[in-house]
């Protein structure tokens, strides 16, 4: 996969777990960006799905490659609903093109400890 950089990676306290899955989130970028909005966005996101955060990357673009390139996560090729929703941000940024579109990939920790190597202090 090719692109640019995420604009911000975040790991948390499970960060040194293996990654077991993940999903993406595409909304408009806030003028008033903050690493605790990203946190609080990825953390609600994965207790949705009953997860937990491992870490996050974030891309805030106007650029339409980005969104398509990055808005879907790699386990979800083929999803129908993922594919809407990277083409309505797409459509967004085409009648909006001033209009940041925050993406972000979130990868869920591992829940189950492989060995005491895996396990949480």
């Amino acid at each position: 996969m090719t692109g640019p950089e995420p604009d911000v990676v975040l790991y948390t306290e499970f960060g040194h777990l293996r990654t077991d899955g993940g999903d993406t989130v595409i909304a408009l970028a806030p003028s008033n960006l903050s690493i605790a909005f990203l946190l609080t966005l990825a953390e609600d996101m994965a207790a949705l799905v009953d997860s937990q955060l491992h870490s996050a990357e974030f891309w805030s673009t106007t650029d339409p490659e980005v969104v398509r390139t990055f808005g879907v996560f790699p386990m979800h090729d083929g999803c129908e609903r993922c594919a809407q929703g990277v083409e309505r941000a797409v459509e967004h940024l085409q009648r909006h093109p001033d209009q940041a579109i925050l993406v972000g990939r979130l990868y869920w920790a591992h829940q189950r400890p492989i060995d005491d190597t895996d396990t949480p202090e």
